[in-house]
C-alpha cells in the first residue's frame, strides 16, 4: 500500500489497497474505510475538491474506523 500526499484543505494523505481506503485528515485524524472500490479512490484523487468528493462518495456510505486523533 502506497500512501500519497494530496493537495486538499481537508485531506492530508490517502492510501488504497484491496478495497481498504486509509485517509489522514489535516487535523491529524486517521480513518480506515473498508469495501471501498478502486473507482471511488480514483474519483477522489481526480476531483477538483478532494474533501467534497470524499464527503459525497465515502462518508456515510462506507464503514470507517478511527485509528488516531
Amino acid at each position: 500500500m502506497k500512501i500519497i500526499t494530496v493537495t486538499s484543505s481537508v485531506i492530508s494523505k490517502m492510501a488504497w489497497a484491496n478495497d481498504v481506503l486509509i485517509v489522514v485528515f489535516e487535523n491529524g485524524s486517521t480513518y480506515v474505510y473498508v469495501n471501498v472500490p478502486y473507482v471511488v479512490y480514483q474519483a477522489i484523487l481526480e476531483s477538483g475538491s478532494r474533501g467534497r468528493a470524499f464527503n459525497a462518495l465515502v462518508k456515510g456510505t462506507f464503514e470507517g474506523v478511527k485509528l488516531t486523533d
